[in-house]
């Protein structure tokens, strides 16, 4: 059973470290809250179960047009990104950026405030589903090598049970 416990903290870990590459390359990392508070779980059985901050559900999936984001946030994170700089340029574009997100959603496509100037891979959200599909293969590879076939179907049971875990917090 020792074996197990080593091998889910392993995924897990291995899991939070490819969430956190993923957010950073998609430009979310401004306060590097999201990534440094981000963790994970095991039951020590067959259950890993990865935390992040709440709002990851909207860099996750964004946030739909027609809402209103808090112009406080936006005012920080300006700011915090150099964006602009003096009280009355940072209140302007953060008015405008909210006005933005409430006709576009978020992220937001066109003019000078678009999200996709901060991204690195050309992604701005989606990195949950995509870190699993894109490492849910390799993982399963590198622990039947470990634990051999007999064991695998246990591992598929695990990925699977944690994707769908994932897919209904979207």
């Amino acid at each position: 059973m020792e074996e197990i416990n080593v091998l889910l903290d392993l995924v897990g870990e291995f899991f939070v470290e490819k969430f956190r590459e993923e957010i950073a390359m998609q430009g979310h990392n401004n306060t590097k809250t999201l990534i440094e508070t981000m963790r994970f779980e095991t039951n020590g059985v067959d259950t890993i179960d990865v935390y992040m901050q709440d709002y990851a559900k909207f860099v996750d999936s964004g946030i739909r047009p027609g809402k209103k984001v808090s112009v406080y946030a936006l005012i920080e994170w300006i700011e915090q990104k150099g964006i602009a700089t003096g009280e009355k340029e940072v209140k302007g574009m953060a008015f405008a950026i909210r006005k933005k997100i409430e006709q576009e959603g978020s992220p937001t496509r066109s003019g000078e405030t678009n999200a996709f100037q901060f991204t690195n891979n050309g992604r701005r959200t989606g990195f949950i589903q995509l870190v699993i599909s894109e490492q849910s293969k390799f993982v399963l590879s590198l622990i039947r090598e470990e634990l051999g076939t007999f064991s695998s179907g246990f591992f598929d049971n695990v990925i699977k049970t944690n994707r769908n875990i994932f897919l209904q917090n979207e």
